[in-house]
């Protein structure tokens, strides 16, 4: 039994060469349509568990979320089995508030939001806000968010459900709903789409280190 952290540019090509697994398995691996589709893409920091006994996959695990867990394992009858475990989820709605006073990171940090949450709460507002100039000393924000817990335990954040952000004193406030066909986005309280014809902010604020306009 080894884990494995998956390198930047691994392959799970490369991963069974390093470790002397028959490539043969692999290649019957690749034939199971879960084990395909959740080892299709590896990231760098990946955690994978292997089995193996002289160069034979015995079996194999990959977290593929925070809630579900792809599990392989060798059946000498049927080659290889996979299987999704899915874990239970609680999602419990949490509400922050928050006063920027150096940046929008700094405050949300403080506040205890992870950098996932922060980073979707700017997408949300980047049609009336520009993060990277609007900024101004006591502008503030209000959250309310899905903190995921697995068997008691805080182990991320979901989707933000409504959240208001008051920038130079103009108030803009934003509602998630999901349609029917399962698609998402998010509304004014009186139901008027955020999206508009011309992005406040044309650079994703993802794609851009927190900055702050004192002025």
């Amino acid at each position: 039994r080894v884990q494995v952290i998956v390198e930047r540019n691994d392959t799970l090509d490369h991963i069974f060469r390093r470790l002397q697994i028959s490539m043969t398995d692999l290649a019957a691996l690749l034939t199971v349509d879960d084990a395909r589709r959740s080892l299709s893409l590896l990231r760098p920091g990946d955690l994978l568990t292997l089995v193996h006994r002289g160069g034979e996959l015995v079996g194999l695990e990959r977290q593929i979320s925070i809630d579900r867990t792809l599990k392989v394992e060798r059946d000498e009858s049927a080659g290889f089995v996979a299987n999704i475990e899915q874990l239970p989820l609680e999602r419990r709605l949490v509400t922050t508030t928050a006063e920027i006073d150096s940046s929008l990171f700094m405050a949300a940090m403080a506040a205890g939001l992870r950098d996932a949450t922060t980073l979707q709460l700017a997408e949300i507002f980047r049609w009336d806000v520009d993060f990277m100039l609007d900024l101004r000393t006591g502008d503030s924000f209000t959250v309310v968010y899905e903190q995921l817990l697995l068997e008691g335990e805080n182990v991320g954040d979901g989707q933000i459900v409504a959240a208001e952000f008051i920038n130079d004193g103009r108030r803009y406030r934003a509602v998630r709903f999901e349609s029917a066909g399962g698609k998402a986005d998010y509304y004014t309280p009186d139901g008027r789409s955020l999206r508009k014809s011309f992005l406040k902010a044309p650079v994703q604020f993802s794609r851009i280190s927190s900055v702050f306009n004192p002025r």
